[in-house]
């Protein structure tokens, strides 16, 4: 880690002591709106080295992975007071997503032959474009993942946005280093001229799949976010995985079948944790309460940051089971889809008028992603509708009807495995 990361460790602590979980909510009834570090390209590109050096490799593989003894048996960091209403959810429940959890994550090893890899192609196309960074992003850096994920790559050659043609040039020369200096590492090595080009290859020696992207700096800026949240608590990590295992098996997660991303299900799950839950919340907006960690410049974020899980003082103390419970209810009852826009960068709701009227924060807002979608969960740094893969009326009925059978299902049950039986 560079020096600065250490000062900002240190910052990060001190205004941990000092910041106040308070998040604002707006009235409902109103309409009116209440918003591994890569190469520093201060460097000569003589000077550069892989983003993903041996120390990092070292430290972020020992620190990353947590064992489940971090977890008592209601479903809580040995940190987290227990209370009395914890005892109307049955353990099993808890358990179960725990052992979900923690039997799927990526192991270390895992982990460490994704970086070791990238390691190795960085080092294979660097000396070709100056002053670039690889970053791994997804759910391999987020702590999401599991040990069947994809690996999502994103090469930053500048700050800028590159043209379709320059970008099928450039991972069209990426693509030649790749199939002449890395063969017998990675095999079928494909351009993909998509809207946004895609260079999807695999890992020889463990059939894993890898997509290349160029300049996606949003899907930096995400995972670096998305990363905060699951070191800021540890439930909610165990909390997204079962909730996108839940949504697997009724069919509802697939942004291609007009359905719901796991990227957006884990805005939602954050979102609840923000402002669903009963008495105090899970989560604060990270944005706001520590936003010297998302730095404008993409190439000061550590991507590789650790910081201590909170305390919960103050916070909500429900367990894992609670919080699936009360996240399916949300959705299912409480959550207006014609009317509210959930914010996680904010911590609150917004009224789909301050969209449509391009009310601040949304005075910049990309009319396609909103305009004809039937759910709005705002996108934390593009301000696009990351949901804007539910348009199918028809489509989004069957996912509202999931949410409310489930949450039935398991309120009367108290059984976990009554939501997995059968699709809804």
């Amino acid at each position: 880690m560079q020096r600065g990361n250490k000062t900002q460790v240190h910052e990060f602590r001190k205004a941990q002591q000092t910041t106040k979980r308070v998040i604002p909510v707006i009235n409902l009834d109103e309409e009116d709106d209440q918003k591994p570090p890569p190469l520093s390209s201060k460097r000569k590109s003589s000077e550069l080295s892989s983003p993903i050096s041996r120390k990092v490799l070292k430290s972020s593989t020992s620190t990353q992975y947590s064992s489940g003894s971090q977890f008592n048996s209601s479903g809580l960091s040995d940190r987290t007071p227990i209370s009395k209403s914890q005892a109307s959810v049955p353990t099993s429940m808890d358990e179960t997503i725990l052992k979900f959890y923690h039997s799927t994550r990526q192991t270390p090893e895992v982990y460490h032959q994704k970086l070791s890899l990238i390691d190795q192609i960085f080092k294979c196309i660097q000396p070709y474009f100056a002053r670039c960074g690889l970053y791994l992003v997804g759910s391999s850096i987020t702590g999401f993942e599991t040990g069947s994920s994809d690996v999502d790559l994103s090469l930053m050659l500048n700050n800028g946005q590159v043209p379709w043609r320059t970008a099928i040039q450039y991972l069209g020369t990426i693509k030649a280093f790749l199939d002449s200096k890395m063969r017998g590492k990675v095999r079928g090595v494909t351009l993909i001229r998509a809207t946004v080009p895609i260079l999807h290859f695999c890992d020889t020696a463990s059939d894993r799949e890898y997509d290349m992207s160029l300049n996606n700096d949003v899907a930096v800026r995400n995972s670096h976010l998305l990363r905060c949240y699951h070191k800021y608590d540890q439930r909610v990590g165990p909390l997204v995985v079962f909730v996108k295992r839940w949504a697997k098996f009724h069919n509802i997660n697939s942004a291609k079948d007009k359905t719901i991303s796991s990227y957006v299900f884990t805005l939602m799950v954050i979102h609840y944790l923000q402002m669903g839950v009963p008495g105090p919340p899970v989560l604060p907006a990270l944005q706001h309460t520590h936003s010297h960690l998302f730095k404008e410049n993409i190439q000061e974020l550590d991507m590789f940051l650790e910081f201590p899980t909170q305390k919960n003082s103050g916070c909500s103390t429900l367990s894992v089971g609670q919080l699936f419970s009360g996240f399916l209810r949300y959705f299912a009852h409480q959550y207006n889809y014609k009317r509210d826009v959930a914010s996680v960068k904010h911590g609150r709701i917004f009224h789909i008028n301050s969209v449509k009227h391009k009310r601040i924060p949304f005075q910049d807002y990309q009319k396609s992603s909103w305009d004809g979608a039937q759910m709005y969960i705002e996108e934390p740094f593009s301000l696009t509708n990351a949901a804007r893969s539910v348009y199918d009326e028809n489509v989004f009925s069957r996912i509202h009807r999931v949410f409310v059978r489930s949450s039935r299902a398991l309120d009367q049950s108290k059984d976990i495995n009554s939501v997995l039986q059968h699709p809804f």
